[in-house]
């Protein structure tokens, strides 16, 4: 992936909530180089829910409907793991 590519994600896992900084930084720097092109457009369009959508995701308990956004957050949930 071209740098600025990366570094424009990086920027937008920038989020309002120390948790979801962390979680998502740590899910590009480890595993989003392994994606395929299309989940890495899903991963992007993820970037586009409000912070307490992702929280919700991703700390809270709620499973997305789409099954392949479901298989990507529990990715996310995985690489932010120790």
């Amino acid at each position: 992936m071209p740098t600025s590519e990366r570094g424009r994600l990086l920027w937008q896992c920038r989020r309002g909530m120390l948790e979801l900084d962390i979680a998502l930084q740590t899910f590009v720097a480890r595993e989003f180089d392994n994606l395929t092109p299309s989940q890495r457009e899903q991963f992007s369009e993820l970037l586009q829910c409000p912070d307490d959508m992702l929280w919700s995701y991703l700390f809270g308990g709620v499973v997305p409907v789409d099954d392949s956004t479901a298989d990507l957050i529990e990715r996310i949930k995985t690489s932010a793991g120790p």
